[in-house]
């Protein structure tokens, strides 16, 4: 057959085949070889499994110009359709859909080096080979660290020095698939006999990246905490790194990068929109993310302007004053922030934790704080050709805007009476309220506003006016606040407000303020309205912009959705490695979004659990149908609904640390209390972050800084173990003196011996806890992983660990009444009669995880056992016909959804057994707690709780 045709029809063939197909094909013959490895055809599968990578690997592969130029075309082909749903005229004056939209360079302004290097085409056969090879061996390390015990450290560093970000992609896959819904088991247990031992739950680099992969039935909770570790490491990695160069840029430059420029062929935001962005990275965000959804917005708000504002040619024909073009132009980008959803926070959400960090500023918490909702502003605004940058205004944050994008900025010694009238200040908070609440469309007029608001927007500030203002607080005129500010001021003003609201979430969550009560009643109402309006314009798509932005993410038309609903259904139904999905960005981006939100409508529909285990097919075809009813496929309406009221530990000290990062990097001394700060982040949270702290904060080389594992055979505590990481620290020390940005040598010291500890921590293996030792009676009444109601509070928990005898500090247990406490009533094994056992500080007692996220210190004559099963996926199939769990297991499933989802249960547990109602250890529990529930243990007889006349006490408070 190869004889016979020609190579264009085997290409045409090809083009229709997904990766995998292709990588078959072409092993066929040396004439299918040809043509399927022709780049052309591994584009697509390129672009779908990797969106970033190392930076200097991405110049080497020229995949860094090709991917801004894919996104734009992308951006396009929304835009085109959008506007012929809405038979708007496409403007003739150009072959782009939009008008003032400024993200592609003109090859004019390229030098010929450049744009030769731009016009080549990578070859993508080989980037994919290449990248696939690197995301096997992230996975073989992620699967390392699932297995290991101890000595983490040194391969996570090893990892991320090696590849970088070019291990992110593959890590973001593994997480998203393991926070899915259930693939097909329905009780946690594996089928294999060799539970233990079992390895099912590995799967290659291929599949992690197929959207159709699901979490592992039995080790997702563990995959998912190792492997968000390392994600999380690398962006923070790469944050630091960034917010130094930051800080070196502000002390060799004296005016730094504020615009927006052309750097290698590619648009590059403005230094302050990239340095706030870094803030993203150290709580699971990406600044590039940012910079996609600025795009996104930008070109959707090209749409707006369109139709709301006059062709540019028409004003400079009629001679119409630029500053008033200018300023129509910035009123009209408030207007459409505005109609959707951004505007400023109320006092009840202001001082929202996630109000800072701008990965959540574009879906729950577009109601956001000045700073970051002016930032947006001036993304979108510069996007779109007008020079917008954030003033660090006192008190408040204004955007400044100048006519003439080719005028220099202020300079340092310029006062305001000096400059000239071509610029204009900006309060984005204020514009953007009043412009949502005057905001009512007619069937007619999709822009329509009430009068009655427009006449009460504030005015834009002229020099004249801002002179006003300085005058009325008393801050003198010359003063740099009025001028743009520098990135590095505006990400210390950024990371002081992160510090305030960290500060209010630790003393007193939001929904558990007084009079929060009435306060969420009215909030209640409110959303409901401005629901009610949301769905009423997305159902309709009554405006372009809407139109474009549904598309972009992932609207169909009604065969489309069918096809997809279909071949997606089909690929769920089979097993890994079965049938692919298209491989186009619209299939994938949908079944990336289902996948990401199928936990969320299993934990918010507790009466599904009454009723047979849906597959994931099933749930799939059910999502589509939904989401066919509503076209916002952006999810506007829903994200009003999941703003958060409190925030974990592990949140409020990631937002802790990339404050406190932010504020030492971007100032030159580091003080002793400042340095117990950083140790102390290391030492309880971000212990993979030692060997940049180490490299940054004393100048120990990246070469020196990876210590030698312990051996697992080492006895526990060993003197040489410890004096061998000491003298390997000196040595270091030595080399690297008066290195890094700590110079204070005392200080250094410090540190030192801090960063020290936690690498022997981590070298160290567990400790063993024996239950019973030699011919000892086991008195521990309770295993880990057993899940338990608390007798007097009711609240649910598990057992992350237990104490023979209660090992808290004297002063707490007088003050908790410990002694007081009466003894547990339990049933020997061997025997039916009761015996009675010691109370008071002498029983054990159990380190438990609550599943409000809080961890609590728990007595054994507090803990009930629940007892299985739970099925909080639904019924399988085998459940006994007619089971109808009690209103307290509905309840317990809900606390066990909310305990599943915690942060930090991965490091005990790798499962949830909902036949025994237990979760089931990992390979770092069943070393600690060797004698303890395993695997492989048949349904054992529990103590049960008699009850004692006696009042609980409160001693489950934490220490």
């Amino acid at each position: 057959m190869t004889a016979v045709l020609p190579d264009e029809v085997f290409y045409h063939i090809f083009s229709f085949l997904d990766s995998r197909s292709l990588g078959n094909a072409l092993q066929c013959s040396t004439t299918f070889y040809r043509i399927a490895t022709a780049p052309a055809l591994w584009e697509i599968p390129y672009a779908l499994r990797w969106t970033t990578g190392d930076a200097e690997r991405e110049e080497q592969r020229r995949t860094a110009r090709w991917r801004q130029t894919r996104r734009i075309k992308q951006l396009e082909a929304h835009a085109r359709r959008a506007t012929l749903e809405k038979a708007q005229a496409p403007d003739s004056s150009t072959d782009s859909p939009f008008r003032y939209l400024r993200l592609d360079p003109k090859h004019d302004q390229l030098d010929a080096s450049q744009a030769e290097s731009a016009a080549g085409q990578p070859d993508f056969y080989r980037l994919f080979i290449e990248r696939i090879a690197i995301d096997q061996q992230v996975l073989d390390t992620l699967y390392q660290q699932v297995e290991a015990t101890h000595a983490r450290i040194p391969v996570v560093t090893s990892l991320a020095r090696r590849f970088g970000n070019d291990a992110k992609d593959v890590l973001t896959a593994v997480v998203e698939a393991q926070a899915s819904c259930p693939s097909r088991s329905t009780d946690g247990l594996p089928a294999s006999p060799t539970r233990t031992a079992s390895t099912d739950y590995r799967i290659n680099a291929y599949n992690a990246h197929l959207p159709t992969t699901l979490r592992s039935d039995t080790h997702h909770l563990v995959i998912l905490h190792h492997a968000r570790e390392i994600l999380e490491h690398l962006q923070r990695r790469q944050a630091m790194h960034k917010i130094d160069e930051l800080a070196r840029m502000a002390d060799d430059t004296p005016e730094p990068r504020l615009e927006p420029s052309i750097s290698a062929g590619r648009f590059v935001p403005s230094d302050t929109e990239t340095a706030v962005s870094l803030l993203t990275m150290f709580r699971g965000g990406e600044a590039s993310y940012v910079e996609a959804q600025l795009d996104e917005l930008a070109a959707a708000c090209d749409l707006y302007l369109q139709q709301r504002l006059p062709d540019p040619s028409s004003v400079a024909t009629c001679g119409l004053d630029a500053v008033a073009a200018a300023k129509d132009m910035a009123l009209a980008i408030c207007d459409f922030l505005a109609d959707h959803g951004f505007r400023g926070a109320r006092d009840s959400l202001f001082t929202d934790l996630d109000n800072h960090f701008l990965h959540h500023c574009f879906t729950t918490n577009r109601e956001t704080l000045p700073l970051s909702l002016t930032l947006v502003f001036c993304g979108v605004a510069t996007r779109l050709g007008l020079r917008a940058s954030l003033c660090n205004f006192p008190m408040r944050i204004l955007a400044f805007v100048m006519v003439d994008n080719s005028a220099p900025l202020p300079r340092p010694d310029q006062t305001l009476a000096e400059v000239t009238n071509d610029m204009f200040w900006l309060d984005v908070t204020e514009h953007t309220t009043v412009a949502y609440n005057a905001h009512e469309p007619t069937p007619t007029d999709a822009f329509a506003r009430q009068q009655s608001w427009l006449e009460q927007r504030p005015a834009l500030l002229d020099r004249d006016d801002l002179t006003g203002w300085i005058g009325r607080i008393g801050v003198p005129p010359s003063d740099d606040f009025w001028r743009p500010a520098s990135p590095d001021v505006m990400v210390q003003r950024a990371a002081r407000n992160i510090l305030n609201s960290v500060q209010m979430a630790q003393i007193r969550p939001r929904n558990l303020q007084p009079g929060n009560q009435a306060r969420n009643v009215i909030r209640s109402i409110e959303l409901e309205r401005r629901s009610a309006r949301l769905q009423q314009q997305w159902t309709h798509l009554a405006r372009v912009d809407l139109a474009f932005l549904s598309s972009v993410h992932g609207r169909t038309d009604a065969h489309e959705h069918d096809c997809i609903t279909k071949t997606v259904a089909k690929a769920l139904e089979g097993s890994i490695g079965g049938a692919d999905v298209a491989e186009d960005e619209t299939t994938w981006g949908i079944v990336r979004r289902w996948r990401s939100e199928s936990m969320r409508s299993l934990i918010t529909s507790p009466e599904c659990w009454s009723l047979p285990a849906v597959p994931a097919a099933r749930r799939f075809r059910e999502w589509m149908d939904e989401r066919a009813v509503d076209n916002d496929w952006t999810r506007v309406q829903d994200d009003l609904y999941r703003r958060a009221d409190h925030w974990s530990e592990h949140e409020q000290q990631a937002a802790k640390y990339a404050a406190i990062n932010a504020l030492l990097r971007l100032n030159t001394q580091v003080s002793a209390r400042e340095v117990d700060w950083i140790a102390a982040f290391l030492q309880s949270y971000f212990m993979l972050d030692v060997d940049v702290i180490e490299h940054d904060f004393l100048g120990i080389e990246s070469g020196f800084s990876a210590e030698p594992a312990h051996d697992a055979g080492e006895e526990e505590g060993s003197e040489g173990s410890e004096s061998s990481q000491e003298a390997s620290w000196s040595r270091r020390e030595e080399q690297s003196e008066g290195g890094g940005m700590v110079q204070n040598a005392s200080v250094r010291v410090i540190l030192r011996r801090m960063l020290q500890a936690v690498r022997v921590k981590d070298a160290q293996p567990p400790r063993v806890n024996r239950r019973a030792r030699g011919d000892e009676e086991d008195l521990i009444g309770y295993r880990v992983g057993t899940v338990f109601r608390h007798h007097t509070y009711r609240y649910a928990g598990c057992i992350l660990g237990w104490d023979s005898h209660c090992a808290a500090p004297e002063d707490w247990i007088v003050n908790m009444g410990v002694d007081r406490l009466p003894p547990p009533r339990t049933t020997s094994p061997s025997t039916s009669t009761p015996r009675q056992r010691r109370g008071g500080r002498h029983q054990p007692f159990y380190h438990s995880q609550v599943a409000d996220g809080t961890r609590r210190y728990v007595a054994e004559v507090n803990i009930e056992r629940v007892l299985g099963p739970i099925w909080i996926y639904g019924l399988p199939d085998n459940a006994a016909a007619g089971f109808e769990p009690v209103e307290e297991a509905r309840s317990l499933g809900a606390a066990v959804h909310q305990m599943l989802a915690l942060r930090g249960l991965g490091e005990y547990f790798r499962c949830f057994d909902q036949q025994h109602a237990v979760l089931r250890p990992n390979r770092d529990c069943t070393t600690m707690f060797p004698d303890d529930w395993s695997d492989n243990d048949a349904e054992q007889q529990h103590p049960q709780d008699n009850t004692v006349e006696t009042d609980r006490l409160s001693e489950d408070g934490s220490w």
